[in-house]
């Protein structure tokens, strides 16, 4: 047994951190952000494919020609360097044409949830004050839109669809293939400042609604050098199939693979039963995941060609332990699982580079000092770090769980991003204070766990968030959207835990009105309608009375720690969402138990 068995993790962790940075100081003293890199790519290998997406091959070249137009018809559209303009589409190559157009002109482009819905929607695209709404040409996309005209009118926020005309507005394709393609001049490039922001990703966050994050070149930058950790190689061919509108899809994926100068194949949404055939078909060798899609990997049939594929490493977020054996046995060992932690807007990050099943990364004493992260007390009761009569923080032992939280510099890159819109929302996410005055650390809003050995293990998230089915859900949006349907007098949204699933499953404690009988076929008409399919509450809990704060805030914990337990609930009947015929039912012990065998799949 090793003396000290973080310390082969941390070296790589040290010497891959050192080359970031000097990576990212060069690209700072050369201005290459990444449509530059394009450029640089499309010179060096002009005939490598960039992105394989269904049968098309998108060479480095061919890209690199459609950005240039792109660029043109956006200029065209009246987008200048500093507008913003939001984006709503499924993975394909011209989302990333857009994306690095947007870079090109100098623009921030905001990332939007193609999920959302109603309400949702009309605040993702009202925070980010856009100047324009791009959006895909898909039916679906194109109904969205349409529900929320009216706000977009009072907005004055003209909408343009990729493929066709939306309400008179020529397509942006149509726009575009009328562009040259012929390399930009200098009077395109517009100076870019690290600090200054490229897109807007949306997060819950842990407090209140979501949120846009700010998401620097420097942050991004960054963030896409994952490779280096990771050990990618020049011939990889990357499979992505996440949303390019989260941090995993965009800075992960495609832009991690422009910045390496490897190939990626897109896929335009996840499937599980495709996965295995997509990457033989395109001989993918690295893969990316969140938790849920390893978990619906595995649940997949087993098949005599599990083991025909090229894949060597394996990198994200979020993977259960039992999950990650179960992978391992059945598709092979020879896959390298690289796990790490971290979130859009934070600025701690781990990254577990030793193969160890089931942890995050290594956090010893060297690490610690190195990077400013801490995890320190946290009170359940309050929903608060703990402080003690001198207003300070406390950290917690090893093998204690602990809200983990990043110093905030005052000079260097911190890697932490701020919010779109009011200053108080980023500020909400900084402690003051907390070992001595006048420091500062970003709260995460994650707690978790140190072993004797320094190896750190994600344990649980706390505040108006929870995650599920790899979204971030935010219980403020979801609960407004259920108080305003007709009867419910109160709601309490919160997440659950179920068996054999990752994350937690949405619930909602209502109180409804003397008056009302919950109609729940048409409740969850309602919540389908209104809320992005992830989002729409599994479970219900019918209550008289809930418990608020000296403040009336809706107290969770006690619900939380109830979760589905029937054994615990004695007076409120609990329902379960019954997809299949729109609508929720009685939630008993034989439902359970069909959710632990699988029968019934969440």
């Amino acid at each position: 047994m090793s003396i000290l068995p973080w310390l082969p993790n941390e070296l790589k962790y040290i010497r891959s951190s050192v080359t970031m940075m000097s990576n990212l100081k060069n690209m700072k003293k050369k201005n290459i952000i990444f449509p530059e890199r394009l450029l640089r790519c499309a010179k060096s290998q002009p005939d490598k494919p960039y992105i394989l997406f269904m049968d098309e091959v998108w060479t480095y070249e061919k890209m690199n020609r459609r950005v240039n137009q792109t660029v043109r018809a956006l200029h065209k559209l009246g987008i200048r360097q500093g507008d913003r303009l939001a984006l709503m589409m499924y993975n394909e190559p011209a989302y990333v044409a857009i994306l690095l157009a947007s870079m090109r002109l100098g623009a921030e482009i905001a990332l939007i949830n193609y999920n959302n819905r109603l309400k949702a929607l009309s605040h993702s695209i009202s925070i980010v004050n856009a100047k324009l709404l791009i959006i895909g040409g898909d039916d679906a996309l194109n109904q969205a839109v349409e529900g929320i005209e009216g706000e977009l009118r009072k907005m004055d926020i003209p909408v343009v669809c990729y493929t066709k005309q939306f309400a008179n507005q020529q397509s942006l394709i149509s726009i575009i293939d009328d562009q040259p393609a012929t390399e930009l001049g200098n009077e395109w490039k517009p100076k870019v400042d690290f600090g200054d922001t490229a897109c807007l990703i949306f997060t819950s966050g842990t407090t209140g609604p979501s949120k846009a994050v700010k998401v620097t070149y420097t942050k991004l930058s960054m963030g896409c050098q994952i490779s280096l950790f990771a050990g990618f190689r020049s011939d990889d061919i990357m499979y992505c199939s996440l949303p390019l509108y989260h941090t995993a899809g965009c800075m992960a994926g495609v832009l991690t693979a422009l910045n390496y100068g490897v190939t990626i194949a897109l896929r335009r949404q996840f499937s599980a039963s495709n996965f295995l055939d997509d990457c033989r078909k395109y001989d993918v060798t690295v893969i990316q995941y969140i938790g849920e899609t390893m978990r619906y990997i595995c649940n997949q049939p087993p098949t005599a060609r599990d083991r025909e594929h090229k894949i060597r490493l394996a990198f994200g977020n979020g993977l259960r332990p039992d999950v990650w054996r179960t992978f391992l046995e059945r598709f092979g060992s020879q896959v390298r699982i690289v796990e790490f932690y971290s979130a859009t807007e934070s600025n701690v990050t781990f990254i577990n580079l030793c193969n160890k099943i089931g942890c995050v990364g290594t956090c010893s004493p060297i690490i610690k000092a190195l990077t400013g992260c801490s995890f320190i007390k946290y009170n359940w009761e309050k929903e608060e770090p703990y402080r003690t009569k001198s207003g300070r923080c406390v950290e917690v032992a090893l093998d204690e769980p602990g809200l983990a939280i990043g110093k905030i510099r005052a000079s260097g890159p911190s890697g932490h991003c701020a919010y779109a819109g009011d200053l108080k929302l980023t500020d909400k996410k900084i402690l003051r204070n907390v070992f001595k005055e006048g420091d500062s650390y970003y709260n995460t809003g994650d707690i978790l766990m140190r072993d004797s050995d320094h190896f750190v293990y994600f344990c649980d998230r706390i505040g108006d968030t929870f995650r599920w089915k790899g979204e971030n859900v935010s219980t403020v949006d979801v609960g407004d959207v259920i108080v305003q349907y007709s009867g419910v007098k109160e709601a309490n949204v919160y997440g659950v835990k179920t068996p054999d699933n990752e994350g937690r499953a949405g619930m909602v404690a209502l109180v409804l009105d003397d008056l009302h009988d919950l109609n729940f076929k048409d409740f969850y008409s309602y919540c389908h309608k209104n809320l992005p399919k992830y989002a729409v509450p599994i479970f219900l809990r019918i209550t008289k009375v809930l418990e608020v704060t000296g403040t009336s805030k809706p107290i969770k914990i006690k619900l939380k720690s109830e979760g589905i337990a029937l054994d615990r609930i004695k007076e409120d009947p609990l329902f379960i969402v019954d997809k299949i015929s729109g609508t929720y039912v009685p939630f008993t012990e034989a439902v359970l138990a069909r959710i632990a065998s699988k029968d019934i799949n969440l």
